[in-house]
C-alpha cells in the first residue's frame, strides 16, 4: 500500500465532506462507508471510525472509504440552542415549561437541519466517489455501500433518486445500519440501482430511533416491509449508538447472505 495511500483526501463543498481512503487491499471490492448523526463530531471521534476499517481483520480482505460530513455535535447543538431567540425568550421568562418547550423546539430543528443535509448529500457526493476513482486509475469491480443512521438515508436517497446511475459505479452489496428513514420508500428503484443485496439491519433496542422527532417508522427498528429475493431484513439487539462498535461482528453475521449472492450470482 503507497505510504500516503490513507492520507489522501478530496474536499467538496456544499454540503461539505470528504473522502478518506482507510485501507487498500487492491482493485477487486472497494467498500464505502458512512456515518450518522453525531458520529463523527471531532478528531477523537474521526479517528475512532478510521482505525476502526484500517486494522480490524474483517476489513483486510477490501479497500475501505470513509465518508465524514457535517453530521452535527453536541457542542454546536448547544451553541444552536443558547443562540436561539427562542430559548433566550423562554430564559428571560422564567418559566421551567417554557424553556422545555424551546430546547425540545430547537433540538427538533437541529436534527431536521442535518437530515436536510443527508437529503442533499447524494448528487455532490457521488460524483466525488467517481472522480476520485478516476484520478487515482482504481479499477475497482465490486463497490459496497453501509451506511449508519443518517448515512444510511443518504444511501437510500441516492439510489431512489437514482443519483449514482450516471457515473456507472459497480455497485454490488448495500448495507443499512439503523437507517433513519421511514421504511415506506421506493424500494424496486433502490433494487434496480445495485447488482448484490440490500440488507436492512433493524433493532427493536434501539431507542434513539423511537424518539426521532417526526412519525417516521424507521427502517432502523422496523423491518422493510417488501418483498423481494435481494432485500434482506437482519434483526439485530443492538441500541443506536452500538453499530460502529460492533461493526466487525455485524458484517461478519451479514457474511453468509453476500457470499450466497456471489455464489449463486
Amino acid at each position: 500500500m503507497p505510504a500516503d495511500s490513507s492520507n489522501r483526501t478530496l474536499e467538496h463543498q456544499a454540503p461539505a465532506f470528504r473522502i478518506l481512503e482507510c485501507s487498500d487491499a487492491g482493485p477487486e471490492t472497494l467498500n464505502i462507508f458512512i456515518h450518522g448523526f453525531f458520529a463523527a463530531p471531532d478528531e477523537q471521534g474521526q479517528q475512532r471510525l478510521i482505525q476502526t476499517l484500517r486494522t480490524d481483520a474483517a476489513f483486510a480482505d477490501s479497500s475501505n472509504w470513509l465518508i465524514l460530513w457535517n453530521s452535527g455535535s453536541l457542542r454546536d447543538a448547544l451553541k444552536t440552542a443558547t443562540s436561539s431567540t427562542v430559548v433566550q425568550s423562554s430564559l428571560a421568562s422564567r418559566s421551567w415549561p417554557l424553556m422545555g418547550a424551546a430546547l425540545l423546539y430547537t433540538g427538533w430543528r437541529y436534527f431536521k437541519s442535518h437530515e436536510y443535509q443527508a437529503d442533499r448529500l447524494g448528487a455532490a457526493l457521488w460524483q466525488g466517489v467517481a472522480d476520485k476513482i478516476v484520478q487515482e486509475q482504481h479499477r475497482f469491480t465490486r463497490i459496497n455501500l453501509i451506511g449508519h443512521s443518517l448515512g444510511a438515508r443518504v444511501l437510500v436517497r441516492s439510489l431512489a433518486q437514482q443519483q449514482i446511475r450516471p457515473h456507472y459505479l459497480p455497485i454490488q452489496d448495500v448495507i443499512l445500519l439503523a437507517a433513519a428513514l421511514d421504511r415506506a420508500q421506493d424500494w424496486p428503484a433502490v433494487l434496480a440501482g445495485i447488482g448484490g443485496q440490500l440488507i436492512n439491519c433493524h433493532s427493536r433496542q434501539d431507542m434513539v430511533l423511537a424518539f426521532k422527532p417526526d412519525l417516521e417508522r424507521c427502517a432502523g427498528r422496523h423491518p422493510i416491509a417488501f418483498e423481494h429475493e435481494r432485500l434482506i431484513n437482519h434483526p439485530l439487539a443492538l441500541s443506536h449508538l452500538d453499530y460502529w462498535k460492533q461493526l466487525p461482528a455485524i458484517m461478519a453475521a451479514l457474511a453468509p447472505y453476500r457470499r450466497k449472492r456471489i455464489t449463486s450470482g
